[in-house]
């Protein structure tokens, strides 16, 4: 039994070890999810007055720390500004007041925190006045600027270990409220178990420590500082002013006032004794879940269900999400740790090989015959416990089907949330991230299929035996206890009608089960990484083409990326027949009528015949904007050619 153990344990910590390689790897402070679509100035503008104000309009709300905004001189001197905050209570912008600036170049660099607890950083030039030292200004502003970027790059072993974190509050929140769940539902004797004990109490102190280093790792990752500001108070108060510090300090909350059930709750299970009680006890059930519901809703609210469209329908499927998981993933985890051992006999009992039921449903949760058996190092035990054994896995069996489809369900609403387009499943991180996890889900649903296969030769074993003359006691009636029924099915059988089948040790079905808990953890590391990365929808820079027909010539449009802020519009000439066409002159423009926004002129360079590139042209907001185009073909003749571009 120790070697069986040994090899589960080993599969778990080898996809603990090398799944959390992958979480780090992708937990950098680059993963930005918010964007910046406005500056106020402008990025590059030349300004006859000095403005009274920055202001930065953001594509989802923010949390500005006290820092969020500044501007230096060109010497590199930090202007002395007024405190960042949201003008007209609008969350998706901040503002910095300004003094009264002098003519010359400015750098304004802007850091902030998405919903989703990412942090978002960059920079801008923008010029007061003309001067004679204007263009050697500029220069040295830009200078500057690349300076300052640089140097908020980030620390890549704080994304790291930060990544590592959310794993572990992860890998704990799941054997918590799973475990928990697992107790009041399907096991409550389970309670007076020192194994199941020992893993929730694990479940329980992973979650509390996790979130405590959540909020210095946060800190760090925040503002971009290397792990020595880990320990920092500053950047420390800043989490705790911020949606997920919220979330952590209430998660915190509920991890101390189920620290204080758990202790009364196993006060009266070792008073109340023994094991053997099956099934759900509604109160506990109900507490549980109440508790559970709000662990998981710190998840959510801090993470990618918090932010972006359709909130209502992320939270709500998140947490059905959530909740499917950890019960099926915590249940493997008890069935394996605990279910699957010995369970103890009842004083004078000797041991025989168990009874073999006949339904429920594999480890995993895919539609089965009954696992249940001995549970001894060489599949065998004592009757009373494979009983217990056997109800216990056939009722989480039966609830573990069902949790499956819950996570399929929910898991399909969150990816189209977050992708919105098969591009984006095959071309963003985010999309070949969650393939990588729909990957190891199959894998998971394979092990439970290695489950099935074992306990369909142990049902066969015990339907040839019970097919035996004299196996029902000579006279069809059925034995008179489940012990003798369980010794016929080892004895050998002297019909020669019906051959013996020998029954596949427990110890396989234990392999199994370590299997698919291992596989088990990569799907909690990949989930951890995926709350790290950039939503695919987000990701995705979608081309727009589009053709525009006029009375003479056609024009071809490309947009890149479609999206509001900065783009590529690309152009051809052509006439009707698909010739290039090399016009005199050509000019275009955008224009949002729904923003009151008048048109704004592309700086069209020539690229070939009759080909044309405005490249880095700034469109700030979402919405159908209006092209226009106009094409000079003489002095005498145009051709003006008028289209929408949608802009995400």
């Amino acid at each position: 039994m120790r070697r069986a153990w040994a090899r589960g344990a080993a599969w778990l910590a080898a996809g603990v070890g090398v799944v959390a390689l992958v979480v780090g790897g992708g937990a950098s402070p680059a993963a930005a999810h918010a964007e910046l679509l406005e500056t106020q100035p402008a990025a590059g503008a030349q300004l006859d007055t000095a403005p009274e104000q920055v202001v930065l309009r953001y594509s989802e709300t923010v949390d500005p720390s006290d820092d969020a905004i500044e501007v230096f001189d060109a010497d590199g001197d930090r202007v002395e500004t007024g405190d960042p905050h949201h003008p007209t209570g609008e969350p998706k912008l901040v503002a910095v007041d300004l003094p009264p600036l002098e003519d010359g170049a400015y750098v304004v660099t802007w850091k902030v925190v998405s919903e989703d607890s990412h942090p978002i950083r960059g920079a801008y030039t923008f010029r007061v006045g003309a001067g004679a030292a204007g263009d050697a200004d500029a220069a040295a502003a830009e200078a500057l600027k690349d300076e300052l970027v640089s140097a908020e790059g980030g620390d890549d072993t704080v994304g790291f270990l930060f990544g590592v974190v959310r794993f572990v509050a992860f890998v704990g929140l799941v054997l918590l409220v799973g475990g928990a769940l697992f107790l009041a539902a399907v096991w409550p004797g389970g309670l007076g178990d020192p194994r199941a004990r020992r893993l929730l109490a694990a479940g329980w102190a992973a979650a509390v420590a996790a979130t405590l280093l959540s909020f210095g790792f946060q800190g760090a990752y925040s503002e971009g500082t290397g792990l020595g500001t880990v320990v920092d108070t500053g950047p420390i108060g800043d989490v705790l002013s911020t949606r997920p510090g919220r979330m952590w300090l209430l998660r915190l909350g509920l991890l101390v006032l189920v620290a204080v059930a758990g202790a009364v709750a196993t006060r009266r299970a070792s008073t109340a004794g023994g094991q053997g009680r099956v099934g759900p006890v509604p109160g506990a059930l109900a507490a549980v879940a109440a508790v559970g519901l709000g662990l998981f809703a710190t998840v959510s609210f801090a993470g990618h269900a918090g932010a972006g469209d359709y909130v209502g329908l992320a939270i709500v499927t998140d947490l059905v999400h959530l909740g499917a998981v950890a019960f099926w993933l915590g249940g493997l985890a008890l069935l394996f740790v605990a279910v699957l051992r010995a369970q103890p006999s009842p004083p004078g009992a000797t041991a025989t090989p168990a009874p073999v039921p006949t339904s429920t449903v594999g480890a995993a949760g895919v539609a089965t015959p009954e696992v249940a058996g001995a549970v001894g190092a060489d599949g065998e035990g004592d009757p009373a416990g494979d009983r217990v054994t056997a109800a216990v896995v056939d009722r989480f069996s039966t609830l573990a089907f069902a949790a499956v489809v819950a996570i399929v369900v929910s898991g399909t609403v969150q990816g189209w949330r977050q992708l919105r387009s098969v591009d984006a499943l095959v071309d963003s991180t985010y999309g070949r991230v969650l393939l990588v996890k729909v990957l190891l889900f199959a894998g998971m649903l394979a092990g439970a299929a290695v489950s099935r296969r074992w306990v369909q030769r142990r049902r066969s074993a015990a339907a040839v035996v019970t097919a035996r003359p004299g196996a029902d006691g000579g006279d069809g009636a059925p034995p008179d206890d489940a012990a003798t029924e369980s010794t016929e099915a080892t004895s050998t059988p002297t019909s020669t009608s019906a051959p013996a089948t020998a029954a596949p040790p427990l110890r396989a079905l234990r392999r199994s089960v370590g299997l698919e808990a291992g596989v088990a953890a990569g799907v909690l590391a990949v989930t951890a990484l995926l709350v790290t990365t950039v939503p695919g929808k987000d990701d995705v820079a979608p081309l727009f083409a589009t053709e525009l027909h006029g009375s003479t010539v056609m024009v071809q449009v490309e947009v890149e990326p479609a999206v509001a802020g900065v783009v590529d519009v690309r152009l051809a000439t052509l006439s009707h027949g698909g010739e290039p066409v090399d016009p005199p002159a050509v000019e275009a423009s955008l224009s949002l009528p729904e923003r009151d926004l008048p048109p704004i002129p592309l700086a069209l360079e020539p690229t070939g015949t009759g080909t044309y590139e405005a490249a880095d042209a700034d469109l700030p907001y979402p919405g159908t904007w209006q092209l226009s185009v106009d094409v000079r073909l003489s002095d005498f003749e145009q051709d003006v050619l008028t289209g929408q571009i949608p802009i995400k």
